[in-house]
């Protein structure tokens, strides 16, 4: 990571840590993340899939999630592409979808990343097809620009009858945060998909809906249910 300009940044609050790692002491805290990003291609076979290291990872996902200027997230894109392999819980898989849907926001970048994450979009790991859709609106109101809709919505189709839990929890998440950038496509996917959405992605994909519309889109479920038409959750 040459030519990175590492200023101080607040730590975030783990309790208990206290700049160590590897039998290392670190004095401050950016000392401690600059280290931590520096070895991050060993972060693989250090972490292997296990949470024995999470604060440490952590620590490194906060370091990357406050950056903001362009030379730095195409620096970053790099080194954070391969974390999601280390991924087993939804707190690092949410911490790398708002560094993923920053890098995102970077013009030069932009077409490479969308490529990747249609890749993982029809990956057997789930925390990839988790991160496909999650990535691409992450807190959408915090977006400077969003994907064109014919990018987006493609991709949560394609999720719709995923059987992991965390999967169908993405989709009604990115549903939910389509609705401010596109809510008219956004309304009718959800009009359209009434009966295929999960309860878990259909408690969530509502919830910034008008009460009108949701009512209108809550009877029209309703009724696929009574008919047998209804997806198994």
């Amino acid at each position: 990571m040459n030519g990175f300009a590492f200023t101080t940044v607040p730590m975030c609050p783990i309790s208990g840590l206290r700049y160590r790692y590897s039998g290392r002491r670190f004095a401050k805290a950016t000392v401690f993340r600059r280290f931590l990003l520096e070895t991050s291609s060993q972060f693989g076979m250090r972490f292997g899939a296990t949470r024995k290291h999470h604060e440490v990872k952590t620590q490194a996902l906060c370091y990357c999630a406050s950056r903001r200027k362009p030379d730095e997230l195409r620096q970053l894109w790099p080194v954070v592409q391969g974390w999601i392999e280390t991924v087993d819980c939804w707190d690092t898989s949410d911490e790398l979808s708002s560094i993923y849907a920053r890098i995102l926001e970077v013009d030069a970048l932009a077409g490479q990343v969308y490529a990747v994450l249609q890749s993982w979009n029809k990956s057997p790991n789930p925390w990839k097809r988790r991160q496909s859709i999650l990535s691409l609106l992450y807190y959408s109101r915090s977006r400077r620009s969003v994907l064109p809709a014919g990018k987006i919505f493609p991709l949560i189709e394609a999720l719709l009858k995923d059987s992991d839990r965390f999967v169908q929890k993405a989709v009604g998440w990115a549903l939910r945060e389509a609705v401010i950038p596109y809510p008219a496509e956004t309304e009718a996917f959800i009009r359209y998909h009434a009966q295929t959405l999960s309860s878990l992605a259909f408690t969530e994909a509502t919830r910034k809906l008008s009460p009108a519309l949701r009512v209108e889109i809550v009877a029209r479920r309703r009724a696929g249910r009574a008919t047998g038409n209804s997806p198994k959750d």
